[in-house]
């Protein structure tokens, strides 16, 4: 089996991963009163936390604060659960790996749409805070769609190589987990660009800050961030092209290294 004829296979299996990723969320909230109502609530409270706090050191209005920061948390939120759980996806799945003749990409999938769900679920604080500051335009609705898939597109490919790189080299691992706190700081989610002078240009060298710009530029600025499109449209298409190399290469010895 090929790398593509893999990847289609693991699609097709659909009703396995969505199962999986459902159990797996039960899993981490049982015997929970409130359940995956946990993730809305955190984020209400984080949200609540820094709003009240973060605001008074920037310039902006409080109502464009509010939503520039709710709108880039929830997005940083899925893209870092999803690169440091893709760390560790095939370590997660030894005992069906070793056990089950599953196509491999069955494993990102499932990791892929647990964290969409999360997403769902996170984006309900983020709903309340653009009604309460209406902040929607017909321009963010028109490019919500378009975000969604290409955030799925790059989970999927972030997944693929990550599992097989750091199923080899673990201590990779640990280094990208610990790299993806220090992106916090260095990504505009709770500080605005034009706030911190000449520090904005670092923003133009960081593809994180792309993704979040796609996202949050239409609904904030009402414009298409053009630029940042055409980043994520590249990194989307090489890492694709790298992912399929990796998955084609390298998956057949994952169940030899976890």
């Amino acid at each position: 089996m090929n790398a593509l004829t893999d990847i289609l296979y693991g699609l097709s299996k659909w009703r396995l991963w969505t199962a999986l990723a459902f159990n797996d969320i039960r899993m981490r909230y049982k015997k929970s009163w409130i359940g995956i109502g946990w993730v809305a609530l955190s984020t209400s409270l984080f949200l609540a936390a820094k709003i009240f706090i973060f605001s008074n050191f920037s310039a902006q209005p409080l109502g464009f604060f509010a939503v520039y920061l709710a709108t880039g948390f929830m997005v940083w939120r899925f893209m870092s659960s999803v690169v440091m759980e893709s760390t560790s996806v095939y370590f997660s799945a030894a005992g069906w790996i070793k056990s089950e003749p599953i196509p491999y990409s069955t494993y990102i999938f499932q990791l892929v749409y647990r964290n969409f769900i999360t997403l769902l679920y996170s984006s309900l604080p983020v709903i309340v805070t653009l009604i309460i500051f209406q902040t929607f335009t017909l321009k963010f609705a028109i490019t919500f769609f378009p975000v969604i898939l290409i955030y799925l597109l790059n989970a999927v490919w972030v997944g693929m190589i990550l599992g097989v790189v750091c199923g080899r080299f673990r201590d990779l691992a640990h280094l990208i987990q610990t790299a993806m706190q220090i992106m916090f700081f260095l990504t505009p989610v709770i500080w605005v660009a034009s706030d911190v002078g000449k520090l904005a240009n670092f923003v133009r060298w960081n593809p994180l800050a792309h993704f979040l710009a796609i996202f949050r530029d239409p609904l904030l600025y009402s414009e298409y961030p053009v630029l940042s499109w055409q980043v994520v449209g590249g990194i989307t298409v090489v890492g694709w092209i790298a992912a399929i190399f990796v998955h084609a290469r390298f998956r057949k010895q994952v169940v030899f290294w976890i």
